[in-house]
């Protein structure tokens, strides 16, 4: 019982003894190259939110510009109606008249050839 005993305890004592190893040396390096990676990988997470960012940030300035040309075209239109109405007012209103009488007339003409 005693030579089991000590194979065991070997076995136990060379096991403790080989974590330690593997602990301090190869697990040392995979610890490295894991933090390597999660470095790089949160480097490429800060460029992404970076660039996210600068996205939206372009693309607001973009839509301010959209707007801003919306309002400037939308004032144009505006002012000129005001001016194109203002000075052809008196024909556009005379226009108006004579072609909703010929409507009317060429409307009623049509009613009294129905009803001949």
């Amino acid at each position: 019982m005693n030579v089991t005993l000590i194979i065991l305890s070997s076995f136990v004592g060379g096991a403790i003894i080989g974590f330690i190893i593997y602990h301090f040396t190869l697990g040392k390096k995979q610890a490295g190259t894991q933090q390597q990676e999660l470095d790089n990988t949160q480097a490429e997470l800060d460029r992404y939110k970076t660039a996210v960012n600068n996205h939206f940030t372009s693309s607001a300035a973009l839509m301010e510009q959209v707007t801003s040309s919306y309002q400037a075209l939308y004032r144009h239109m505006e002012y000129q109606s005001q001016e194109l109405l203002s000075e052809n007012k008196e024909a556009d209103v005379n226009l108006l008249s004579e072609t909703v009488i010929n409507k009317n007339s060429s409307v009623h003409n049509k009613k009294e050839d129905h009803n001949d």
